[in-house]
């Protein structure tokens, strides 16, 4: 069943679980959709939320890690510009456990891209795409875009992806929790 974390309502106590993925880190309003996620699951019920962390998301090559954190960071500021919140995969955990929910757990993976490798085609998609914006607000030159474009196109380039976070919590018997 889809659901719109926008609408007003979602059923209480209505699933037995709950799984959102690169869902949260995108709306600024994450917490009190968090909580209407947490209300919608039945006593005993799990919610299982997945959010990528940026820490890791770097070139692994010193040669070029320069240009690429360059890069990075202004496509980060045009996206948080916007209420993404680039760290949201380390604050799952922690918020599962704030809101009451028992059994928390955390675990986290890294993959490498770049070059053939999966996941490639998207990061430079979301690159191209936001091109524009990164210019207009002028976070890099056209100089620094091309550059950073250029390294992340390379097919030799190797970079460490963002850190993939899911984190599960179990909703407790307790009413208010």
């Amino acid at each position: 069943m889809k659901l719109s974390l926008h609408s007003n309502e979602l059923e209480a106590n209505m699933f037995d679980l709950i799984y959102a993925r690169a869902v949260l880190e995108h709306l600024p309003e994450r917490d009190r959709v968090l909580d209407k996620l947490i209300g919608a699951v039945k006593p005993h019920g799990w919610l299982v939320i997945g959010s990528g962390d940026y820490i890791s998301f770097t070139s692994i090559d010193p040669s070029t890690s320069h240009i690429f954190e360059r890069g990075k960071r202004a496509f980060l500021s045009v996206l948080e510009a916007n209420g993404f919140d680039s760290y949201y995969g380390r604050r799952i955990a922690p918020a599962l456990r704030q809101k009451k929910l028992a059994n928390v757990q955390m675990h986290g993976f890294v993959a490498e891209w770049g070059g053939a490798r999966p996941g490639t085609l998207v990061w430079i998609y979301l690159f191209e795409r936001l091109r524009e914006k990164v210019l207009a607000a002028q976070l890099l030159t056209t100089e620094e875009m091309d550059t950073f474009l250029e390294l992340v196109n390379d097919p030799h380039f190797t970079g460490l992806a963002v850190l993939g976070c899911v984190a599960w919590g179990q909703k407790s018997s307790y009413k208010g929790t």
